[in-house]
């Protein structure tokens, strides 16, 4: 039995990777066609990758650390990353690339968090995960 724990365990690593591998590929062309878009703008194009580095690649990290200590409420943590951020920019002045990367971290554990709630309270079904998901679209729809 813990043998085929192993296995399941190592397949599904795998496909984790995979699946992370194909979704940084799909990033990039999507960053690439949106540089073309904007007439080749550095800065249209850096940005929104900045943003996506740090607001989702580091949630593996976070998962990890999350499930090694789970009696760890990320979720407020991501909530007071996410409320400081506009505070110090408006409030406060703060530089702005300092306040995005704030924010973009808090986006990160709460994506972690929401993620974590939503399979655990989706009964084995897609569609909860997936609209928690779904509803960040409208963000990078906008932005």
């Amino acid at each position: 039995m813990e043998k085929a724990k192993k296995v399941l365990f190592s397949k599904n690593i795998a496909v984790g990777w995979l699946y992370f591998y194909i979704h940084f590929v799909t990033e990039v062309v999507c960053f690439y066609y949106i540089s073309k878009v904007t007439n080749g703008s550095f800065v249209a194009w850096l940005i929104p990758f900045l943003y996506d580095a740090l607001a989702f690649v580091p949630q593996g990290i976070i998962g990890k650390l999350n499930d090694k200590y789970p009696k760890l409420n990320i979720g407020i943590l991501g909530i007071i990353l996410l409320a400081v951020a506009p505070i110090m920019q408006f409030g406060l002045g703060v530089n702005t690339i300092l306040c995005l990367i704030i924010l973009t971290l808090g986006n990160c554990i709460m994506h972690i968090s929401g993620a974590e709630d939503t399979l655990r309270t989706s009964n084995g079904m897609l569609s909860h995960p997936a609209i928690f998901v779904a509803g960040g679209s409208f963000g990078v729809i906008t932005r």
